[in-house]
């Protein structure tokens, strides 16, 4: 169960209203509480349970959940957002002080103060004259913050800080996860504040030195969401005024790109909510919450099935459109591809030969298992340079030409499906290029995988976009695939299984060497995944095993010898 927060009184910015969305989208069981007003400790609270909301400024807020927030934080053990460490130094000055003295990072002088006395001994110390900045200890949009001419005007007890001059706005950056964002504020007219004017300016592109700071700082406190405010200081330099991990969630929405700190790359993102990727960085922290969650779900705490909504087109609107698959009906076999070649057309189909030429680089002095191998095309590719390649497909005919066609002294063909193979914990890297469109039990093929690859193995997946349709299509279109994957589906399936999971596509299909980073709700296609580390605690299925539901389907006993449940991929 996911307990999720309402903060009902910050109106129209209310975080809940997204996460629910989101809860609702990816099918997790949820309840609304309101922490304001509910003890914490009359929740049920099990194993595997999680809070998620967000906690605002107003007084009452923070004298309710500051005292506790640490207790609460342990009840869900660590399961919560914001995290305990993250929401200590919200709206907090003199915390958020002493964090940027204790750690030397770039920050304008300041001290904490008094009395008169305190101001003068701070001028001292530091050279410096009024004007000051003067702030109390808490307060947010820039209430409680003014500029001191003189001991009379400073707040007693509360923060002087250094002044730093001719900045006509400053730079508002959002760092979550290694994803950093954000857009220039102008001053309010005849003032030096610029927090709460409202004047903001989005651009495409930040400066190395502010991103690699601010990202530093998140990292290493480990903030899994911190907005950062920055000026430059007399010297030319960027220093941090404030942070705080609640913020207007529209103003980081209509951020144009972000700053990928992992690959060094830009990516377009304007229209995606925070919260999005807040979403996405709790489960992939947590993956029991998610598992959990689900299994709530399934036990009825919604009433919709959730197999069916995980794969409902993100524009079905009401929510009760279902997402419908298609039966098994395999793939191009060789003699069709044969066929095609006859009549002058390709053999391979260009962009599933580039797949396969980008499995390749990922397969060096590898163990790999090639699952749903075809006609050898990607069996071949790697065989280059990986130290053996199993290569495995259920069409005995297509199996034949590509042992006859595509042979090496490293590549071993097999005619058998994955839950048919004995091997476990063995290979490096598992190859599935365009096959699970094509399985209907795509989770059994994901747990042959798991249980195949060694600790710190790969999986690389590829397969087409379901969201490339604008709408997408309510099912696949093309009949030899049971069921098509968005970014999301991909993202959320397999973090169940994979301790870290990287999603990619191609900026010209025809062409390997244009992979980059793409985002949960990205139309690019193919999708490409890169998932590393499975969970080996994940139960995976004895191999050879074989579904009722599936034998009965096709009017089958259920026995030990499978009909072909794997079909071919789609390298035709």
């Amino acid at each position: 169960m996911i307990y999720l927060h309402t903060d009902a009184r910050y109106r129209p910015d209310q975080w809940y209203r997204r996460f629910e969305y989101l809860l609702q989208q990816r099918q997790l069981a949820y309840r609304k509480v309101n922490l304001l007003r509910k003890d914490y400790r009359k929740l049920k609270i099990n194993v595997g349970d999680a809070l998620i909301g967000r906690f605002g400024h107003a007084k009452w807020d923070l004298a309710r959940m500051k005292p506790i927030y640490d207790e609460l934080a342990a009840e869900f053990a660590g399961r919560v957002f914001p995290a305990a460490n993250t929401y200590s130094y919200y709206d907090d000055k003199r915390a958020q002080l002493e964090l940027f003295e204790a750690h030397g990072y770039p920050a304008p002088r300041a001290a904490t103060v008094t009395t008169p006395e305190d101001v003068e001994r701070f001028l001292e110390q530091t050279g410096l004259c009024f004007p000051l900045v003067t702030k109390k200890f808490g307060g947010a949009g820039s209430t409680n913050v003014r500029l001191a001419n003189g001991c009379d005007d400073v707040f007693y007890p509360g923060v002087v800080q250094e002044y730093c001059a001719n900045n006509d706005r400053d730079l508002r950056l959002n760092v979550i996860g290694d994803r950093v964002m954000g857009y220039w504020r102008l001053n309010r007219p005849n003032d030096f504040r610029a927090s709460g004017s409202g004047r903001l300016l989005y651009t495409d592109r930040f400066d190395d030195e502010s991103i690699e700071l601010v990202h530093r700082i998140s990292r290493e406190q480990g903030f899994e969401s911190m907005a950062y405010d920055l000026v430059r200081d007399a010297t030319g330099r960027w220093v941090v005024l404030e942070i705080s991990y609640s913020y207007v969630d529209t103003f980081v929405r209509d951020c144009p790109y972000y700053y990928d700190a992992r690959s060094g790359e830009w990516i377009a993102k304007e229209g995606v909510y925070p919260q999005d990727y807040i979403f996405e960085d709790f489960l992939a922290r947590h993956p029991v919450v998610e598992a959990n969650a689900r299994r709530e779900r399934k036990r009825g705490w919604r009433s919709i099935w959730q197999h069916r909504q995980m794969h409902r087109p993100s524009c079905a609107g009401d929510g009760q459109v279902p997402y419908e698959m298609n039966e098994e009906a395999g793939a191009i076999n060789v003699e069709l591809k044969l066929e095609r070649q006859r009549r002058g057309e390709v053999f391979e189909w260009p962009n599933i030969v580039e797949l396969n030429k980008l499995a390749a680089q990922y397969s060096q002095d590898k163990k790999v298992l090639d699952v749903g191998c075809g006609t050898g095309c990607a069996a071949q590719a790697m065989s280059a340079g990986a130290r053996e390649v199993v290569a495995i497909e259920p069409d005995t005919a297509t199996l034949d030409w590509a042992q006859e066609n595509r042979a090496a002294e490293n590549i071993l063909y097999l005619n058998k499906l994955s839950g048919e193979l004995d091997y476990r914990d063995y290979f490096d890297l598992v190859t599935n290029i365009d096959v699970i469109e094509h399985v209907r039990d795509y989770r059994g093929l994901i747990e042959d995988v798991v249980r195949m690859l060694k600790p710190g193995g790969r999986l690389l997946l590829t397969t087409p976009n379901r969201l490339r349709d604008n709408p997408p299509k309510l099912r696949p279109v093309y009949p030899y695939h049971v069921q098509e994957f968005s970014p999301s589906d991909l993202y959320f399936i397999l973090n169940m299984y994979f301790d870290e999971v990287r999603l990619m596509s191609l900026r010209n299909v025809y062409d390997y060497r244009t992979t980059y980073p793409i985002d949960l709700n990205s139309r690019a296609t193919p999708v490409i995944v890169l998932a590393t580390n499975p969970r080996k605690s994940t139960q995976s299925r004895p191999s050879g095993e074989v579904h009722a539901r599936t034998a009965a389907r096709e009017g089958q006993p259920v026995t030990s010898n499978p009909p072909s449940e794997l079909p071919l991929k789609n390298s035709a």
